[in-house]
């Protein structure tokens, strides 16, 4: 999956900034991309939607626009559960 999303937003010349992978269950699979797009997003997104791995496209604000800041978390398990 990851490898056919990335060729169309590399096709389109976006840079991915950040991924995460939110939900990896086969129902209900779920990544996030940021992604710094030189082009038009209407076309990457019909591209997108064209995959047949692909469900549905949603369009939100980045985290930096969120929290203002890049958020990296390093580690994980029971470090963050602390």
């Amino acid at each position: 999956m990851l490898h056919q999303v990335t060729g169309v937003i590399a096709r389109h010349q976006g840079d991915i900034t950040s991924v995460e992978i939110l939900a990896n269950r086969p129902e209900q699979a779920r990544t996030y991309y940021e992604i710094v797009l030189p082009g038009d997003l209407d076309a990457l997104i019909e591209d997108l939607r064209a995959l047949p791995i692909v469900r549905g496209v949603e369009i939100v604000k980045t985290l930096q626009t969120v929290y203002g800041k890049r958020v990296i978390i390093m580690g994980g398990g029971a470090q963050v559960a602390r």
